[in-house]
C-alpha cells in the first residue's frame, strides 16, 4: 500500500497557494518599535550619564587639590619655608613658584607628581585643572596656624575668609567661577 500524501498550505509547490509561507525576517512595525524602546532608554539614562561624568571630573579636581595640599605641607616639612612664599604673609602664593619648588626644585626632589594635564603650556608652566584655570593656593605666611585670604574668582565675586587650624589653602574654581557652590576647596574636603 501507497502512503498517502497530504497537502501543506505553505507548500510552496502547491499551485494556487493563497497563504504565504513564514518569513524569518523582521517586519516594520517591529523594526520600528525596537528603535522607539531604544530611543527612550537613551533620553531616560543621557541625563544620568552626564551627571556621572561632572561628579567624576570634580571628584578627580578634589583629589588633585588636596594631592597639591599635601605636597605644600611635605615642601614645608622638608624646607622650613613655602613652596613660593615671598614673603610672612598669607597672601596667595603664585601659582607657578608653587610648581617650580613641588616638581622642578634644584635638590632635584619632587613632592608632586604631576601628570601631563596637570600644567599649562604656556611660559610659565602653571599648574591647571580640568576647566584649564591655575589652582589657587594661599598658606600660613604668619605661623599664626590660620590662612586669611580673600577668594576672588575671575569675572565673579570676592570673599575674605579666614580659615582656622589650616596652614595651607588650595583650590579650584570648578565649572563656574562665578558660583561658589562649584567651588572645589581643600578646607571642605
Amino acid at each position: 500500500m501507497t502512503p498517502q500524501v497530504t497537502h501543506n498550505a505553505f507548500d510552496s509547490r502547491r499551485p494556487g497557494r493563497t497563504i504565504p509561507p513564514p518569513s524569518a525576517a523582521f517586519t516594520l512595525i517591529e523594526l520600528l518599535t525596537v528603535i522607539a524602546i531604544i530611543a527612550i532608554l537613551v533620553a531616560l539614562l543621557a541625563p544620568a550619564v552626564t551627571r556621572m561624568l561632572r561628579q567624576s571630573v570634580r571628584t578627580r579636581t578634589a583629589g588633585q587639590v588636596l594631592a597639591i595640599a599635601n605636597a605644600m605641607s611635605t615642601y614645608r616639612t622638608a624646607n622650613s619655608v613655602w613652596p613660593g612664599q615671598t614673603g610672612a604673609t598669607d597672601a596667595p602664593l603664585l601659582n607657578d613658584r608653587v610648581l617650580t619648588n613641588l616638581v622642578y626644585n634644584p635638590r632635584g626632589q619632587v613632592f608632586l607628581d604631576v601628570k601631563k594635564n596637570w600644567v599649562s603650556a604656556g611660559p610659565p608652566p602653571k599648574l591647571v585643572d580640568k576647566w584649564k584655570r591655575e589652582f589657587m593656593m594661599a598658606a600660613d605666611g604668619t605661623g599664626d596656624g590660620n590662612v586669611d585670604v580673600t577668594l576672588s574668582a575671575p569675572g565673579g565675586p570676592s570673599y575674605a575668609t579666614n580659615v582656622p587650624n589650616r596652614t595651607v589653602l588650595v583650590w579650584s574654581w570648578g565649572p563656574e567661577p562665578k558660583d561658589p557652590t562649584s567651588w572645589i576647596l581643600s578646607w571642605e574636603r
